[in-house]
């Protein structure tokens, strides 16, 4: 089982790998847009070159998740069977935290799995998951950082103090765009 978990772990790194590099070798940075279609889900991936994890002083389970060297751009893909794929900016993503209803990221948060490995020694014991809940999403195109509040969901490893990870892939959680109203990306 535990050498089940190892190829998974280096499976995803190779994907963000190649989907990192693909979108800097892109020529262009124009993102292609999803169509808000009825009942379509997406879910979204944003690669960093590094992550911090800071737990919250007196808020038990509580950590600020701050992506350093982010790529600019983040990958969405629908759920079957509409099979969309594509890039948007960061700025648009994060405004899906601005909308209202009860399947939007600002009523219900997303969930989401912080992946990194370690110095790229795939199968290093410092390879990391972590599962959390993102909330109030902060990015700073300048110093390409993205900061999320996020709690950890039940089962994942508690973050005791301060860690950098490096190799960083976020796998967020899915939202139907056209169940909530007005949103788009």
């Amino acid at each position: 089982m535990h050498q089940t978990f190892k190829s998974i772990s280096y499976a995803i790194f190779l994907i963000s790998c190649i989907a990192s590099s693909i979108v800097k070798a892109g020529t262009t940075t124009k993102p292609i847009e999803p169509k808000t279609e009825l009942n379509v889900k997406y879910l979204f991936v944003q690669n960093a070159n590094y992550a911090t994890i800071e737990p919250v002083k007196d808020k038990p389970n509580t950590y600020t998740i701050t992506l350093k060297q982010i790529s600019p751009l983040v990958i969405f893909i629908s759920d079957r069977p509409n099979r969309k794929t594509g890039q948007l900016p960061v700025e648009q993503f994060i405004k899906l935290w601005e909308s209202k209803g009860s399947d939007s990221f600002k009523d219900n948060p997303p969930n989401a799995v912080l992946s990194s490995v370690h110095n790229s020694l795939f199968f290093s014991d410092k390879n990391a998951n972590y599962g959390f809940e993102l909330s109030s999403p902060s990015y700073d195109a300048k110093t390409k950082t993205l900061s999320y509040t996020a709690k950890g969901l039940e089962g994942t490893s508690v973050v005791k103090e301060s860690q950098t990870l490096e190799h960083i892939s976020l796998f967020i959680d899915d939202v139907c765009l056209s169940c909530w109203g007005n949103a788009s990306i």
